[in-house]
């Protein structure tokens, strides 16, 4: 674990207890029963960040079963944004990227109930756990590469796959056109796992509003390479803060 993540996960938690604290917490059991649920979230990962949608079925009132669907764009902490100084319209790159990745999770999993809102409103606080498939997708990085024409020395980009061997700070002109490394995606099929803690704090019991925090581990057959010169990857784990909105409602 890096001191970036460790420092991440540390802040979210800190926030996410502030929230609790700065509202009621008790209990209270005279709830309307709401049986399905339907939830949108936006996560930003200490590696990325991502969409999900969870689709829920009360089992009792201290538990909920949940089906969940999320994209998620992986990042290195290593990747640096660089710029071509000795032309003045280059553009932004990473350096010694070499390939773009991201994650489809669909899973199921369960929450359960610590303690309920009590009737004036507050905070409620539940446990999560989902497991299930990952498929990551890796696309290979272009860049605009200077080459010179011959006699003339007439400084022509051009497309090119990203190679470290022979591209450098010197000839990269700067990102190539992302929809080019969409022909050659590389799957990568896998397994994750995720854990955390949601905070409901919406004031109504028909609208979903909650903050969620947590670790999830993504473990993948195939190694994945992100960036040049580094050791490819089978396992991923991130930190993560999310915040969730949608509806409930019973069977009718």
């Amino acid at each position: 674990m890096n001191k970036k993540n460790l420092l991440f996960f540390i802040f979210f938690q800190v926030f996410a207890f502030v929230l609790i604290m700065a509202q009621s917490v008790g209990d209270d059991y005279s709830k309307e029963v709401l049986r399905k649920e339907h939830a949108w979230g936006i996560n930003l990962n200490s590696n990325g960040y991502g969409l999900s949608y969870r689709y829920g079925k009360e089992k009792t009132i201290f538990r909920k079963n949940l089906f969940e669907f999320e994209f998620s764009v992986k990042k290195n902490p290593k990747e640096l944004r660089a710029k071509n100084p000795f032309y003045t319209n280059a553009k932004n790159y990473v350096y010694g990227k070499m390939n773009r990745f991201n994650t489809l999770h669909a899973g199921i999993g369960y929450q359960k109930v610590l303690n309920f809102k009590p009737y004036w409103g507050g905070t409620e606080i539940r446990y999560i756990l989902f497991g299930g498939a990952s498929l990551g997708m890796s696309t290979p990085v272009y860049l605009y590469i200077i080459n010179f024409t011959p006699g003339t020395y007439e400084a022509i980009p051009t497309t090119e796959r990203y190679d470290p061997d022979l591209h450098n700070i010197d000839n990269i002109y700067g990102n190539g056109p992302f929809a080019k490394g969409l022909l050659n995606i590389t799957p990568h099929a896998g397994l994750y796992a995720k854990w955390g803690l949601n905070f409901e704090f919406g004031e109504q019991d028909r609208k979903v509003k909650a903050l969620e925090t947590g670790i999830n581990i993504d473990a993948f057959l195939n190694p994945v390479e992100i960036m040049a010169y580094n050791k490819a990857q089978h396992l991923f784990f991130s930190f993560y803060l999310s915040f969730h909105f949608g509806s409930r409602k019973d069977y009718y």
